[in-house]
């Protein structure tokens, strides 16, 4: 599992971690919605806002190595599978979600053969619904080098909500390696680095639940 420093020292010292940096036109549109009892384990039951619900979730990593080119492949994959149900959602809800990445090389070169992704789908009471959340390895200039960000999209009843990962946080002058939270269009976004997590939701409106489990399905993943 990765963990920001930053989220592993708010950890051990029982705090609360820095807040991410997000433009001030979102914080004021949005509901902060707090999202409890995620932690670090495997399953589990959380709080969100007015609606509650129950989660599972695994990582594994597998690596194979070559004795005479001494490269060696890793591949780290897992799922989350999560259900939520409350006033905050138009009956049960539940989450499925994959993610998949791997690299190639040797213990002094490591090269990325298999970018990130990670995959989700939605079901209410059962049946399908017209929603989907993607999210993948993407560039980030950093000066004249490149470093890893991640990009994708909330997909739900023909709306399209591009998600962007966010690396800055008001209280430290560099990016994090990893990302601390993400935007979710104009209309919301997610703090995955706070203890607990937080979703910055729309009041009202058909676009709060896409807002609410694209921020579930984010919070929960996991990675090796």
């Amino acid at each position: 599992m990765r963990l920001t420093m930053m989220a592993l020292a708010a950890s051990l010292a029982g705090c609360a971690a820095m807040p991410i940096a997000l433009p001030p036109e979102i914080v004021a549109r949005t509901e902060r919605i707090e999202l409890s009892g995620v932690g670090f384990g495997e399953t589990g039951r959380f709080e969100l806002g007015r609606s509650s619900g129950t989660f599972s979730r695994r990582s594994y990593g597998v690596q194979r190595a070559d004795p005479l080119s001494k490269s060696r492949q890793t591949r780290a994959f897992g799922h989350v599978a999560f259900n939520v149900s409350g006033s905050d959602f138009r009956g049960a809800v539940s989450g499925h979600c994959r993610h998949l990445e791997g690299d190639v090389g040797t213990s002094r070169l490591q090269v990325t053969d298999l970018p990130f992704r990670y995959r989700c789908r939605f079901s209410r009471a059962g049946q399908p619904m017209d929603a989907e959340l993607l999210l993948d390895a993407a560039p980030l200039p950093t000066g004249l080098l490149l470093a890893e960000s991640r990009a994708g999209e909330m997909r739900m009843n023909g709306r399209v909500f591009h998600l962007q990962a966010i690396h800055h946080s008001p209280a430290f002058a560099v990016r994090s390696g990893d990302p601390l939270g993400y935007r979710i269009g104009n209309i919301g976004a997610v703090d995955v680095n706070a203890s607990p997590r937080t979703i910055f939701a729309p009041v009202e409106g058909p676009d709060r639940e896409a807002v609410l489990l694209a921020g579930l399905a984010l919070s929960l993943l996991w990675t090796s």
